[in-house]
C-alpha cells in the first residue's frame, strides 16, 4: 500500500492488445450501445402507449 501511497499521480500506460482482442473489445461496446438503445426505445414505447 506504500508504493501506491508514493506515486499517486504516476501514470499507468496503456495495455498492449492484439488486433482479435480490440475486435472483440469493439464488438462489444457495439452489442451493449444496441442493447441500452433496445432498452431506451422499449420504455419510451411503453410510456407512450399507456396513455
Amino acid at each position: 500500500m506504500d508504493e501506491i501511497r508514493a506515486e499517486p499521480n504516476r501514470p499507468i500506460p496503456r495495455a498492449v492488445l492484439s488486433g482479435p482482442v480490440r475486435a472483440a473489445l469493439m464488438a462489444l461496446r457495439a452489442f451493449v450501445i444496441v442493447l441500452a438503445v433496445i432498452v431506451v426505445w422499449t420504455f419510451v414505447a411503453g410510456v407512450l402507449n399507456t396513455r
